[in-house]
């Protein structure tokens, strides 16, 4: 996250910017001050969908599909998440998936397999 904060400081009855250290207006000499102060955070949206299909009359998903942002199970080497596609097709046989390193952009995994031979790793 990127933090920020800001503050001036305003005499409340000229409405002249003073300093931060002033206790009392150099322009008018009152001694009422206000403070504003502001305070401003960046964030990341990361976003992920997932999809399974069913057969009709079947609780049994036969397809699923997951693509976008997967938090790491290794900090470590990716701590700050990965881009992940991965696609399970029962019907097809079919076991794909591609890890991406969110801050490199290198692909660190790449597998194209029949499903009956994949091994979660």
């Amino acid at each position: 996250m990127n933090n920020s904060s800001k503050s001036n400081r305003f005499c409340n009855t000229c409405n002249k910017e003073i300093g931060s250290s002033d206790v009392i207006c150099p322009y008018c000499g009152s001694n009422k001050i206000a403070v504003n102060f502001s305070v401003s955070d960046g964030f990341i949206i990361r976003d992920s969908i997932g999809t399974r299909k069913f057969p009709k009359n079947s609780k049994k998903w036969v397809v699923e599909t997951f693509t976008g942002f997967s938090p790491s199970g290794d900090k470590i080497k990716h701590p700050k998440g990965v881009k992940k596609a991965r696609i399970i097709d029962k019907e097809n046989n079919i076991y794909h998936e591609k890890i991406i390193d969110i801050e490199t952009g290198n692909i660190t995994r790449d597998i194209k397999e029949p499903l009956s031979e994949h091994e979660h790793k």
